[in-house]
């Protein structure tokens, strides 16, 4: 999907997390001579232990589609929120917004999602990354591993829970240390990309907790007109990427202490655009199917469909 921008954003390049094998050593004993065999013998020998066996690769994901029909395609705005700026909205059903990995020692699993909804409320004109609002969204039935079976687990009361608690949302209360990043800004074409720290609340399964997602970059491109792009607005992306521990938010199983097919720690990564024109009011998306999500950190803005240029990579936030 083109944009029609001549700066270019992608939230389809991102790389994904990759683990290696791990094997381990044999240890060997040995004597010189009679007396050395001898004593080889009364020492004690260490257990044996097999190599560890290669993870498998993580099931091939599915390329995103667009949002079912009759989907919520964007959360209300409180009035509180519309008084403190103008209000960017989550575009769904286009892009990959969201990518997770699991590397668990007997297993790797990955995930994604395009259908984040939400909204954020840009901040002064001489400082529009200091977010004065914002809150994000996801239905866990619209998340998928590659797997029917595993996404059906995962629903149930021992993973997430989605007959009782839907969606997992994060609330955004204030984007803190944000610095402009010069060199991903083009005065010419009116791109500013700043850099911060978001700091809010991740409610999942029912249970509330702080995140920050450090190293985040926020970007901003005006004035995008309809065309071959299928967008309208001015155009906001948050990428970033943060850690999830499954104990905190009440999932504890022997799938993951026990058999260690789950890991403990989930690798998540976001890439939201957003636009000042609601998602009710685009034109119809052409989706294409996705790569995966760009990494956090900074990186140029490219166009969807276009390549990303290559960046530093962003610390990880835990």
């Amino acid at each position: 999907m083109k944009l029609g921008l001549k700066s270019r954003w992608n939230p389809r390049d991102m790389s994904r997390w990759s683990g290696g094998a791990v094997l381990a050593g044999a240890v060997v004993l040995g004597g010189i001579g009679p007396a050395g065999s001898a004593l080889a013998q009364d020492r004690p020998q260490p257990e044996s232990r097999p190599a560890r066996r290669e993870v498998p690769p993580a099931a091939k994901l599915p390329p995103v589609g667009p949002m079912p029909e009759g989907a919520a395609l964007s959360l209300p705005v409180p009035e509180e929120h519309r008084k403190l700026g103008t209000v960017y909205w989550a575009l769904p059903g286009r892009e990959r917004q969201l990518f997770f990995v699991s590397d668990a020692p007997v297993e790797k699993m990955e995930g994604q999602s395009n259908a984040v909804i939400g909204y954020a409320v840009a901040g002064p004109k001489e400082n529009p990354a200091a977010l004065r609002a914002g809150k994000w969204a996801v239905r866990i039935d619209r998340v998928t591993t590659g797997i029917r079976k595993r996404d059906e687990h995962m629903l149930g009361s021992q993973w997430l829970d989605a007959g009782s608690h839907p969606e997992v949302t994060f609330s955004l209360r204030e984007v803190a240390d944000v610095r402009p990043v010069p060199r991903l800004s083009t005065a010419a074409e009116g791109t500013r990309s700043y850099m911060g720290t978001l700091v809010g609340e991740l409610t999942m399964r029912g249970v509330t907790r702080p995140l920050s997602v450090k190293e985040a970059t926020i970007s901003f491109v005006p004035g995008v007109e309809a065309g071959d792009s299928g967008t309208r607005g001015d155009l906001m992306l948050i990428r970033g990427a943060f850690d999830v521990t499954l104990a905190d938010y009440g999932i504890e199983n022997d799938v993951i202490a026990v058999r260690q097919k789950i890991a403990r720690v989930l690798r998540m990564e976001l890439a939201l655009f957003h636009s000042t024109v609601p998602p009710k009011e685009q034109p119809t998306p052409s989706v294409t199917p996705g790569g995966p999500v760009t990494p956090a950190g900074p990186s140029a803005p490219t166009g969807p469909g276009q390549p990303a240029t290559p960046a530093d990579p962003a610390k990880p936030s835990r």
